[in-house]
């Protein structure tokens, strides 16, 4: 008991701890570019001017706000998972939050409660009941797949593929907009008529085992986040950019536009290419996580950065999603739990530009 009460409090507190940070996003981020200009004074001139660029007040901020976000996010799941005593079922998720709530470092007391946390959860043994509660996900069988249908997935392929192409013939905004709107629809619709029957088998599955496939999409989305971070803050260094030009030209766009498109469109429509599509040609898991990896990567990056080195870096952050998005799916076979994990990704990407344009 006394240790479900701790587990409890830890959460709560990592809760409160994220609010608290949010309400002094600017004050936390300028104390902490001080320290970071402090660690680099004794370097050479030339990192020093280097650092600057990275380390900016608007990329504090914006580290500051992500860092209180995810926190809040998993203290939030943390609790609900110690309340309801889940722990015994969901041991491996719980381990999983709580080592990401000590990797982001949302201050020196949160984590030392985290660790404290992370010994206790992994004390905890399932009783045989609970063990029989725990419910495995379950691998779909592959469906028979004909030449028609590779056929078909070209032609998805080629017509997601004139967005790149377009813009190098219309010139017209009026156009290009009318360009844009038609494209979405076309792709959405014909992504649907294609894997239809693949979507219909897998949403039946999703639907009668909700509650196991939402705790597997959270698990994998806490991991692919915390990769992702890992992934950026290597991005930052190699490249020396705050955010990716993919991203930014995200931001520029009204949220009543770009909200729709990333939270329903590109789960929808992305999955079923670089998951669902390629899945089709590529048998082989480990060459399919791969190249899935690089594709999704390299699709965020061209048409958007220059230089190959460029390309390459930015796109990291991307290809660390794609191969765990890719993994997800050699090991459930079901689409819908990869749009779960994308979805999820995304709405937490426009809540935080929700956030940021209030700062």
């Amino acid at each position: 008991m006394k240790r479900k009460i701790y587990l409890i409090g830890y959460a709560i507190l990592q809760m409160l701890m994220s609010v608290y940070t949010m309400f002094n996003v600017n004050s936390i981020a300028k104390g902490q570019l001080e320290l970071i200009k402090e660690m680099f004074a004794t370097m050479p001139k030339e990192m020093q001017a280097m650092m600057d660029e990275v380390y900016t007040l608007e990329s504090m901020v914006s580290s500051v706000w992500l860092t209180a976000i995810v926190a809040l996010v998993l203290g939030g799941i943390l609790l609900w998972l110690f309340v309801r005593d889940r722990v015994p079922v969901k041991k491996g998720l719980t381990i999983t939050l709580v080592v990401i709530s000590m990797l982001i470092g949302l201050s020196d007391l949160i984590t030392l409660l985290a660790l404290i946390a992370l010994v206790l959860v992994i004390g905890i043994n399932a009783n045989k009941k609970e063990k029989k509660e725990k419910k495995e996900i379950k691998k779909l069988r592959e469906l028979k797949v004909t030449g028609k249908d590779l056929l078909w997935v070209v032609v998805l392929v080629l017509a997601y593929s004139t967005q790149f192409i377009a813009p190098m013939f219309i010139k017209n905004a009026t156009v290009g907009l009318i360009f844009e709107v038609l494209f979405y629809i076309l792709i959405f619709a014909l992504a649907l008529y294609i894997f239809g029957k693949r979507l219909k088998r897998d949403f039946k599955e999703f639907k009668k085992n909700f509650g196991s496939y939402i705790g597997y999409i959270f698990k994998w989305w806490g991991i692919m986040l915390g990769l992702s971070l890992v992934a950026a803050i290597i991005r930052m260094v190699l490249g020396g950019d705050v955010e990716t030009a993919n991203q930014a030209g995200l931001n520029s766009m009204p949220l009543w536009y770009v909200g729709p498109l990333a939270i329903i469109w590109a789960p929808f429509v992305e999955e079923s290419i670089f998951r669902g599509g390629l899945r089709r040609f590529i048998k082989n898991d480990k060459l399919f996580i791969v190249l899935s990896a690089v594709l999704f990567g390299l699709l965020h990056t061209i048409g958007t950065e220059t230089g190959i080195y460029n390309i390459l870096v930015q796109s990291l952050q991307y290809m660390v999603m794609g191969g765990v998005m890719a993994h997800v799916y050699t090991k459930t076979n079901n689409i819908c739990v990869n749009m779960g994990v994308h979805c999820v990704q995304n709405t937490f990407g426009v809540v935080m530009m929700i956030l940021m344009s209030f700062v």
